[in-house]
């Protein structure tokens, strides 16, 4: 879609508007959340075997 026909149909489709504010919210909430990021954090921790399955960290 062209630029300026994607933009006006934007600034102009307020359902659109606030149905992508919704799913940029989930997104953000289930990529950038605290707990996710640590939780992804504690993988590869665990992967690279700095730390046990209980937390502790090996080494």
């Amino acid at each position: 879609m062209e630029l300026v026909v994607w933009r006006h149909w934007l600034v102009t489709d307020r359902e659109y508007r606030r149905r992508k504010g919704i799913e940029g919210r989930e997104w953000v909430e289930k990529y950038h959340d605290s707990r996710s990021v640590v939780a992804g954090i504690l993988k590869i921790y665990r992967e690279k075997g700095w730390m046990d399955e209980e937390g502790r960290f090996t080494g």
